[in-house]
Parts: C-alpha cells; structure tokens; sequence
C-alpha cells in the first residue's frame, strides 16, 4: 500500500467520522472533524497530488458541510466564509449556493440570498428546496417593498 492512498483512506475515515458526528448532532465535534478534514485536504492539494479535481471537489463539499454545521451552531459568519469557500474550489455547487442563501435570508440579507438562491435554481431548478426558498424569499421581498419601514 502506498503512503498517498494510505494517507487518503485516512481522510475518508476522518470526513465519515465527521459527517457520523453531525448526524449524532454533535455539531462542535463534527466541526472539528471537518476542519481536520479540510486542513489535510488543502495540504494534499498543496504538494500537488494526481487527484487534485477530485481533492478539489471533496474540499468543496467538506467547505459546504463545515458551513451547515456552523450554521446550525448560529456562527452565521463562519458559515457564509465556508459556503463561500466551497463555491470558490466548485461554482457549479448548487447545494452551495442554496446553504449560503439561507444563511443570508436568515440575517435579513434578501438581495444576497435572492442571488444565491436564484443561482441555485439555475444551477439545478429541480431541486425543491431551493425553489420553496427562493419562492419564500420573493414574498418578504415584496412584504419589504410594500412597507419599507422594516429593515432589509
């Protein structure tokens, strides 16, 4: 067995322990795993390994399910900077651009989330989610507009 592939089963059961450790809701533990996850990824990019698009789009994903879970640890910041990061290795990450427009829909940003999900949608317009959040963004859009006393 050679040291990369060893190195890199190692990952895979780093990245599992992480996505265990969200599913058990232990969100600070699995936050930790991810970032172990995207630290060794990055230095495995770094030294330039053969699977560099396949690293690229594992850090991707690992980017965007550190940001669900600060999310849902309220660090809304720290998600936006994740979701940002992953749709930066992988722009065609629909899932990406609909994490990161809930955050800013979340924080009252309705123009940022508008773009974001509206990227969603044209990235996969299948998926429901993203289309049962855009549809819900436009109306307190337009809820906003009509009375513009509340914040934006």
């Amino acid at each position: 067995m050679t040291e990369g592939w060893l190195h890199m089963e190692v990952l895979e059961v780093l990245l599992q322990d992480a996505k265990r450790l969200e599913s058990e809701r232990k969100f600070k533990d699995a936050e930790k795993h991810y970032t172990e996850y995207i630290r060794h990824c990055a230095a495995e990019m770094d030294r330039g390994r053969k699977n560099i698009i396949d690293l690229s789009e594992r850090l991707a994903l690992a980017y965007n399910n550190r940001g669900l879970v600060r999310y849902l640890l309220v660090d809304f910041e720290a998600a936006i900077h994740d979701f940002t990061a992953a749709l930066q290795l992988n722009d065609q990450l629909a899932v990406g651009f609909y994490n990161r427009g809930l955050v800013h829909y979340r924080l009252g940003q309705l123009e940022q989330a508008l773009q974001d999900l509206g990227e969603s949608h044209r990235l996969d317009p299948d998926f429901q989610s993203t289309n049962d959040a855009l549809h819900q963004t436009i109306l307190e859009k337009s809820t906003w507009l009509s009375n513009p006393s509340s914040p934006e």
